[in-house]
């Protein structure tokens, strides 16, 4: 389990992240990928462990329930409101709306920029394209099923 310091830092990234997406995400699974990707890229610009979020290899792709803490946090202080909907194939999506952004101070200036300038190229990609992508990084592919994935 990770501190609380490390929680509030990935509820910020998430909260500003949902900002990017214009306040709302109609998928949980298309809010982690796009948190794992923000991560690979900055791993692979050589800042490690950039959300302090734990990835593991799942069969939908790399989830992480430090993230899941973090919306959790978000949605115990208000700052986030979780739904759920049924789709037509019968499958339940949890949906995000950003009631207020936090400010934690766990972000830099620096680091919020790089997650703008990020975020705007990601959130444009359908889910569908985004899953392809997570799955595809190298670090992904490189794990076992319920293995971490190392960044």
């Amino acid at each position: 389990m990770k501190n609380q310091s490390n929680i509030k830092r990935i509820a910020e990234i998430i909260a500003l992240v949902l900002r990017l997406m214009g306040g709302y995400a109609y998928s949980k699974t298309k809010l982690v990928k796009l948190v794992y990707l923000l991560d690979i890229i900055q791993s692979r610009k050589g800042n490690k462990h950039f959300s302090t979020a734990t990835y593991k290899s799942y069969y939908y792709g790399p989830y992480s329930d430090d993230i899941e803490e973090a919306i959790n946090l978000l949605d115990n202080f208000g700052y986030v409101e979780v739904g759920k909907k049924t789709s037509v194939n019968g499958n339940t999506y949890y949906t995000f709306q950003l009631k207020d952004t936090p400010y934690f101070g766990e972000l830099s200036q620096n680091e919020k920029n790089e997650i703008s300038q990020y975020t705007f190229q990601l959130v444009e990609l359908e889910r569908e394209k985004l899953l392809e992508l997570a799955y595809s990084t190298k670090e992904f592919e490189n794990t076992q099923f319920g293995e971490e994935v190392k960044l």
